[in-house]
């Protein structure tokens, strides 16, 4: 039912897919198709070809599950100016034992990955608060 849904809607309105979802897309070998906005992967018609708006790190992650384009302006956008996280990056523990494992583990990767994405493109300063704040995303995993 979720490949008819795409199916039907792409060209339409984009589809996007959680990254927080059991990674559906891999039963239609989607990933090649996957761009990384934020916490989650929008679906692309067509080729993907390497921009300033788009990064591929396959080199990087050869043998990923997940995809591995990132759309590093729109998920640094995201990251840092819509998702608000401040007082998540003031915690010295994550409060809930029952997301702990699923909702630090997002923002650690999409973190981790736009810091490579930035270290790819050559912008230091960027990379280094990428990876800050995924490393206390990480530190939230542990439970304290």
């Amino acid at each position: 039912m979720v490949f008819r849904i795409a199916r039907q809607s792409l060209g339409d309105r984009p589809v996007y897919f959680a990254g927080t979802a059991s990674p559906v897309w891999d039963k239609w070998q989607l990933q090649p198709h996957l761009v990384r906005h934020g916490l989650a992967f929008k679906l692309v018609d067509g080729p993907l070809e390497v921009s300033g708006n788009l990064v591929d790190l396959r080199e990087q992650f050869p043998d990923s599950v997940m995809p591995t384009w990132n759309d590093p302006r729109g998920t640094r956008e995201l990251l840092e100016d819509v998702f608000l996280v401040d007082d998540l990056l003031e915690l010295e523990e994550w409060p809930e034992p029952s997301t702990r494992s699923s909702i630090p583990l997002q923002y650690y990767l999409a973190h981790a990955v736009q810091g490579l994405t930035e270290e790819v493109q050559g912008t230091a300063e960027a990379a280094q608060e990428a990876y800050r704040r995924a490393n206390h995303f990480a530190r939230l995993l542990g439970g304290g």
